[in-house]
């Protein structure tokens, strides 16, 4: 996650998603930045859409921030075939009670490209939809 270092993240979340339950919040604070076993079922992603599951630690050796060389993208796209960005998620905060789920995403593409937002869900009648979105940053 990266939001403004400056404020808790419940600070920020409450600023920019306001209808978020108070539940779902503190459960994303909770357990948003644990790390979790992802199980992908390439069957539910777009045909023909190349996926990498990659570590932390590796994603940061394929970009060399350890080495202090600065993101490297061009070494990133030839480590991982050409890809173009980087997609991550936080873990989801739920309250079951009102429906109401909270998640962190980001996308980073380059040095100077990237955005983090906050996303509301909303489930109804069994279906999850996009109730509102936050933005985090943008680079």
């Amino acid at each position: 996650m990266h939001p403004d270092s400056a404020k808790p993240l419940a600070q920020t979340i409450r600023q920019k998603l306001p209808e978020a339950t108070r539940a779902a919040v503190n459960e994303l604070v909770r357990i948003g930045e644990q790390p979790a076993i992802v199980n992908l079922q390439m069957g539910a992603l777009r045909k023909g859409l190349r996926v990498h599951v990659v570590s932390d630690s590796n994603l940061r050796e394929a970009l060399a921030i350890e080495q202090g060389e600065g993101d490297d993208w061009q070494r990133f796209r030839a480590v991982y075939g050409g890809a173009t960005s980087v997609v991550s998620f936080s873990r989801v905060g739920s309250d079951p009670s009102s429906g109401q789920a909270l998640v962190v995403s980001s996308i980073n593409c380059g040095t100077l490209c990237g955005a983090g937002n906050l996303v509301l869900l909303q489930r109804r009648y069994g279906v999850w939809s996009v109730m509102k979105v936050g933005n985090l940053w943008v680079s």
